[in-house]
């Protein structure tokens, strides 16, 4: 019983980060490979600070981590556990 009461938390904690539209939004644009921090706030439609605060607040959850490329700054999914549900999520909510 102990051992599902952290793995709830665990996915608590997971889904925490979701919660928001915004941090989805980018969850879900990041879940086939990286992308710049540019790239991203074109495509969600949300300002580059909003889109850097969103990524700064999912590094720090270590959902995601950056790679500087030249003045470029690109974020990836880290947490294999999230990229596997936003696989699952994407063939359920949007096919």
């Amino acid at each position: 019983m102990e051992q599902m009461s952290e793995k709830c938390q665990e996915v608590s904690e997971l889904l925490k980060h979701l919660a928001h539209p915004g941090r989805l939004m980018l969850i879900c644009l990041m879940k086939d490979g990286k992308l710049s921090v540019s790239e991203l706030a074109q495509n969600s439609q949300m300002s580059t600070s909003a889109v850097s605060q969103a990524l700064g607040k999912m590094a720090n959850a270590k959902l995601v981590n950056k790679q500087k490329n030249g003045v470029e700054t690109y974020y990836h999914i880290t947490n294999p556990k999230l990229l596997k549900m936003m696989h699952a999520m994407a063939d359920i909510f949007c096919n």
